[in-house]
């Protein structure tokens, strides 16, 4: 068993979602191996490098970097897709918020092939699950389902971006007019202790512009990656 893990599945049979959990390693590889599309989601946030090695590298064949890639932080948080024989590794990223100027980066890691997909993250994905659970029917009316379905979870990612750009913007935008504001340039403060308050919100300025370029330069290459799947 691979109790650590937390496997869920979702077997389309007949067109029609079957969702189960998954905690024996024989039944995730009849899984992959069946000829009907599933997707798999592994959970890793409580389990070790090990385990799972396991399960993707002695059972499923795929190459141990990319496991080792599942429990490592992207280089520059950037994301990517690797051409592996037989299956493709994708590692895509995603925000969370932590207040209306801060958010924390995430990653989700993707393997997939001709008739799964296996999605394996660090941490929960929060509202995102039930969003790629909604599987649209589309996606069991063509043969290219791995595909489909990717393009829809990805997408699900690339949506939540809106918000968290929106969010920063705004922020940036009032830090701007109360600080750089003709008005407040002539009211600059000569007391050192209000000054120090009046500088650190000119800092935070350039600091929110760089977090909107990133967030806009990982969304524009995650919709790159989502238009070479469907290419």
């Amino acid at each position: 068993t691979i109790a650590a893990v937390r496997i869920e599945a979702v077997k389309l049979e007949g067109g029609r979602p079957n969702t189960f959990t998954v905690l024996k390693i024989d039944e995730v590889v009849e899984l992959v191996r069946s000829e009907e599309f599933t997707w798999l989601d592994i959970d890793i946030s409580k389990t070790s490098e090990p385990v799972l090695r396991e399960l993707l590298v002695s059972k499923l064949d795929f190459h141990p970097a990319t496991v080792t890639d599942c429990f490592q932080v992207t280089p520059y948080h950037q994301a990517k897709m690797e051409e592996e024989q037989g299956y493709r590794f994708i590692t895509f990223l995603y925000y969370e918020q932590a207040g209306r100027e801060e958010f924390t980066v995430r990653e989700l890691n993707i393997y997939v092939a001709d008739t799964y997909v296996i999605t394996v993250h660090r941490h929960p994905l929060g509202g995102l699950l039930p969003a790629m659970k909604a599987i649209p029917k589309y996606v069991s009316e063509y043969q290219q389902s791995a595909v489909l379905f990717v393009h829809h979870a990805l997408s699900r990612i690339t949506d939540g971006f809106s918000s968290v750009l929106q969010s920063v913007q705004q922020v940036c935008d009032e830090l701007e007019v109360s600080t750089l504001a003709p008005r407040r340039q002539r009211e600059f403060s000569l007391n050192p202790f209000k000054r120090s308050d009046q500088l650190t919100e000119m800092r935070r300025i350039p600091r929110a512009r760089q977090a909107i370029v990133m967030l806009r330069k990982t969304l524009l290459a995650e919709l790159g990656i989502i238009n070479n799947l469907i290419g």
